[in-house]
């Protein structure tokens, strides 16, 4: 993976944090500004995770490691199950990590009807995925989209890991429901 530099500075009684990632060829900037009393400059050399904290006015957990997913999704087979709007998705974790895909797109036709569509992205890489939220933007004539099964699978630095949600509902839901969104959520719960 490429370099990592990050650097916290004063400027004008607001600090200024600028992180800079090589990946590649490409360089990605971020410019973030926050009020803060003073702040003094803190080096950051590269690796996976940092922590950064200055002062103790602010926290930033800097993780520059990258994952390829492959999400695959079937489709059921009743009448009118298939759609052509835009569906997106988030994986998230029992810690509330989570890795989101603004839309599901394989360059094919998507979402018809008794077919299993694959999906391969990149995102920050996330370990024990066990909550799953689908969106759509119920843009088409044809929006309702009954999913029966979401799967992921991705090698993340730790190991490999794949799970599958059965789903068995319409997105959006078939009742009187607003909502554009259905969450499948199989993260263990708290006993108290």
């Amino acid at each position: 993976m490429g370099t990592s530099r990050c650097c916290l500075g004063n400027t004008s009684g607001n600090a200024v944090l600028v992180i800079q990632m090589g990946l590649g060829l490409s360089v990605l900037s971020l410019l973030l500004s926050f009020s803060t009393a003073s702040a003094d400059t803190v080096p950051v050399d590269s690796s996976s995770s940092e922590k950064l904290q200055t002062n103790g006015n602010a926290n930033l957990e800097i993780n520059n490691e990258i994952c390829s997913y492959t999400v695959t999704t079937v489709t059921g087979k009743r009448a009118g199950s298939s759609t052509d709007s835009v569906i997106s998705a988030r994986l998230e974790n029992s810690r509330g990590e989570s890795v989101y895909f603004s839309e599901l797109d394989n360059g094919k036709k998507r979402f018809q009807r008794g077919h299993s569509d694959k999906f391969v992205m990149m995102g920050d890489c996330v370990t024990n995925l066990c909550k799953l939220t689908l969106y759509t933007d119920d843009s088409s004539d044809f929006g309702a989209w009954f999913v029966e099964t979401v799967s992921y699978s991705v090698q993340t630095p730790s190991g490999p890991e794949h799970k599958t949600w059965e789903v068995q509902e319409w997105l959006p839901r078939d009742d009187d429901s607003t909502e554009l969104f259905l969450v499948v959520d199989d993260c263990p719960k708290e006993t108290i």
